[in-house]
């Protein structure tokens, strides 16, 4: 994995750490038998107007697959969340990172070093500049630079696999830059593409 920050994982260290979400085995546990449909079309009632289909498509995909996402950082890759009983007030559709706001370390430390112990080697502080292609177009590597030595580092791979700021979220980007999957994302009033 080449990371573009200094720690794997990158910007996700600095989110808040509210992770919407409803139905995972930590809520249940907690015994927040939330339902999933009520809490999807309150979402959707609350957004109106303000989400095209495919914007609605997309979100309900996010919010599908989020609670797997939830279970499988606690789980196997040892991720630790708040307790949701613990919550102040009566929010029943959020986990929060281990100490509350702003905890993303107890999220994604474990998550990283989880991953390094399965043998995942990683390279920090260099960004993402091109596609290596071989003779016939088919994408063998990535070019990057490094951040601090301004030197170009080529990393060959048998896949690649793009996961940069929310560029997946944005449909205008995604169809220019990889076609086949331009419906993945929403249209490009997502503000945190990149």
């Amino acid at each position: 994995v080449a990371e573009k920050q200094s720690l794997l994982g990158g910007e996700s260290y600095l989110s808040n750490g509210v992770f919407y979400v409803v139905g995972t085995t930590l809520q249940e546990t907690a015994g927040i038998g939330v339902s999933p449909e009520d809490t999807w079309a309150g979402r959707l009632a609350a957004e109106g107007s303000a989400w095209d289909e495919a914007r609605a498509a997309y979100q309900k995909k996010l919010f599908d697959l989020a609670p797997a996402w939830i279970d499988r950082a606690q789980a196997d890759y040892n991720a630790v969340f708040a307790d949701p009983a613990a919550y102040r007030g009566t929010t029943t559709d959020i986990v929060l990172p281990k100490n509350g706001l702003g905890d993303m370390t107890s999220v994604m430390t474990p998550l990283r070093d989880a991953l390094v112990s399965k043998g995942l080697t990683t390279t920090t502080g260099i960004r993402a500049t091109a596609f290596i292609l071989d003779e016939d177009g088919k994408v063998v590597g990535m070019r990057f630079r490094a951040e601090e030595s301004n030197h170009v580092v080529d990393i060959q791979a048998r896949a690649v696999v793009v996961a940069t700021g929310g560029f997946a979220g944005n449909q205008e980007m995604m169809a220019l830059n990889v076609p086949s999957q331009a419906e993945a994302g929403c249209l490009a009033s997502c503000g945190h593409s990149m």
